[in-house]
């Protein structure tokens, strides 16, 4: 069953210090809008608030979800008191399973529609762009020179740059929906910007996030934010800070792949090497052998001779 926050609370019957009269021990779903987040080392706290009224909330810093952002959050209810046990507080801890619409009509997005691409790194298709697929760019154009021009041109990544209005969403929209019609092959795309103002909330919209899933291919995030975590960077396969930031890993990636190329090159022409060098080695020994084989053969018979001739003469 879902809950709201204002009936969730009024199903759990708090009422004055530490009296509870009934209390939720099987998993909940609560729909609430997220506020007061905090983001520590490996987990995120923030509030679900309802109609005034509001539950504390934790999850894994890796989904946590945006100021703002009206969710669905599935967990189990806890009951903590404060430091000085005085007061009893009501945590749920699980994780956003979808998100809703607050104010307009429209297609929700649900769990089933939201699915991340589980953190690929970019090593896994560095093999790729060596065989000719595309790193595709969208966004600004200053964020694409950026990394366009901070990746080692050694590294042969095909860039395929789309500069758009980072700010507007149906400019966004309609560079992501080219994708159906896009001839070469690409392996990952990255939807980048510079900077961080208010335009940046266009990548919490559902509309845009649901569009950039639509294509199907992997995606990274490097929207010119460290403070945030916008929906779009929830759902990426990896988010970068910056667009710098991300021409760095692309560039740490591929010096990586080239070290591990190498090294299997060099494994294979050792290998060869050393098994060239035991096939000499096999074909001295057989050598050496001959003549020891040649002189007992030769010894033999004429061991088999003097033998003939004394049987002869005995018999005279």
């Amino acid at each position: 069953m879902t809950y709201t926050v204002d009936n969730l609370l009024d199903k759990l019957a708090l009422v004055g210090n530490n009296k509870i009269w009934k209390e939720v021990t099987e998993t909940v779903t609560v729909r609430g809008v997220v506020s007061s987040l905090k983001l520590y080392d490996k987990t995120a706290y923030f509030d679900l608030e309802g109609s005034g009224k509001k539950i504390k909330a934790i999850c894994d810093k890796s989904d946590a979800p945006c100021v703002g952002e009206a969710i669905e959050f599935n967990g189990l209810i806890m009951l903590k008191t404060n430091t000085f046990g005085t007061t009893l507080q009501i945590q749920i801890k699980g994780s956003p399973v979808g998100t809703w619409e607050r104010h307009k009509p429209g297609p929700v997005l649900t769990k089933h529609d939201l699915v991340k691409y589980n953190n690929q790194t970019i090593e896994s298709f560095i093999s790729e762009f060596q065989h000719g697929h595309l790193f595709v760019l969208i966004g600004s154009d200053t964020a694409i020179n950026d990394i366009v021009g901070t990746v080692d041109k050694k590294h042969n990544i095909h860039f395929d740059k789309r500069i758009v209005s980072v700010s507007k969403k149906q400019d966004i929209l309609k560079a992501l929906t080219q994708f159906n019609h896009q001839m070469e092959p690409v392996a990952v795309f990255a939807v980048v910007r510079g900077g961080d103002d208010e335009s940046i909330s266009v990548w919490d919209d559902s509309e845009v996030v649901k569009a950039l899933l639509d294509v199907k291919i992997p995606f990274y995030t490097a929207l010119g934010h460290a403070h945030r975590l916008t929906l779009a960077d929830r759902y990426a396969a990896r988010s970068f800070p910056t667009p710098s930031n991300l021409a760095a890993d692309i560039n740490r990636a591929a010096e990586a792949y080239a070290y591990q190329h190498n090294q299997m090159a060099r494994i294979n022409q050792l290998t060869t090497s050393l098994k060239q060098t035991e096939k000499t080695i096999t074909q001295l020994e057989q050598e050496l052998q001959t003549p020891k084989e040649s002189i007992w053969k030769n010894i033999a018979i004429g061991l088999f001779i003097v033998l003939i001739i004394a049987a002869w003469l005995l018999t005279k």
